[in-house]
């Protein structure tokens, strides 16, 4: 595969990124309030996010005060 090969992180990798309690990525995801990221469902109740969305909700939070 190329060097854009998909990477997918765990909600504990995604928690780390953002500083947050894992549990409330858990729960954001769940009831669908707060920290909207899309997410893979795989098999066995596995999830994953793609670090691409991770990244682009980053961006779409960041607040310039100029």
């Amino acid at each position: 595969m190329s060097s854009d090969m998909l990477r997918l992180l765990t909600t504990k990798q995604v928690a780390k990124i953002l500083n947050l309690n894992p549990k409330t990525i858990s729960n954001a995801r769940y009831t669908g309030i707060g920290i909207v990221i899309p997410f893979l469902k795989l098999g066995g109740g596995v999830i994953r996010y793609k670090e691409a969305d991770v990244m682009s909700f980053l961006e779409a939070s960041e607040v310039s005060n100029g």
